[in-house]
């Protein structure tokens, strides 16, 4: 946990978001999934983002600070494929395929 409070470890992790080889960084497709800390669990279905707006942090500190609160038991789920709708249905309904 302590790696994780480290402001040089967020710098650093900040800028390997500039590169990213999967996540780019993109905080709205990721989302509090369960929490264990009773405290946190009003965080459970909202995203990053929201709870980042709601406390006046940044997401990715947002992001560790909650991990560091839950004593590293939060699990997040993130939206990487197939996360628009619309197009997802135009990709299942295309005759052509």
């Amino acid at each position: 946990m302590r790696v994780y409070r480290d402001p040089a470890f967020r710098r650093a992790f900040r800028e390997e978001l500039k590169s990213p080889r999967i996540f780019s960084g993109n905080w709205n497709l990721v989302e509090v999934r369960e929490v264990h800390n009773p405290a946190l669990k009003s965080l459970e279905g909202k995203t990053v983002v929201e709870v980042a707006r709601e406390r006046g942090k940044d997401p990715l500190d947002t992001f560790f600070d909650i991990a560091v609160e839950d004593y590293l038991h939060t699990e997040y789920v993130i939206a990487l494929f197939n996360v628009q709708e619309d197009r997802v249905a135009k990709l299942i309904t295309d005759p052509a395929r």
